[in-house]
This record gives structure tokens, sequence and C-alpha cells, in this order.
């Protein structure tokens, strides 16, 4: 594991600054950014489950045909097979 340096903690010191000066200046601040971050986090996660839901659906769509066709040929081959 890495040791964690004053150099380190340094150059995290300037990258927060710029960081911070750049979001200032686009008048963002601490609250709104976190806000704004759960949100997208909970918009990705609502979208992700909305699409799964539709796979199930066309799943279950295309199950409604696969299956009795794949138990047809299977008894068919089950009965070939007994004699």
């Amino acid at each position: 594991m890495p040791k964690i340096t004053g150099s380190t903690i340094f150059k995290l010191l300037i990258l927060s600054l710029l960081v911070g000066f750049a979001l200032a200046a686009t008048g963002t601040n601490p609250k709104d950014l976190l806000v704004d971050t759960w949100n997208l986090a909970k918009d990705i996660f609502e979208w992700g489950i909305s699409q799964f839901g539709s796979v199930i659906t066309y799943v279950m769509l295309g199950a409604t045909v696969v299956i009795p066709i794949w138990l047809i040929l299977y008894l068919i081959r089950a009965a070939r097979g007994r004699k």
C-alpha cells in the first residue's frame, strides 16, 4: 500500500484549490454539487432498473414462442430415443 507523503497532501491541496476556483467561477457550491451528484446516481439507477424491466418483458415475450417449440422438439427426440 503506497504511503501518503507530505508531497501527496500538498498536491491534493493545490488541486483542490484549483478545482474550487473553477467551481466557484461557475457559481457551484458544495451542497448543489452533492445534491446534483446524488440525483444523477439515482437517475442512472432508475434508468437501469427500467431497462432491466424491459429486458424481462422481452424475455417473457420470446419465451412464449421458444419454450413450446423446444418442448415439442424435446418430446419428439425423447420418443425417438425410446424405440
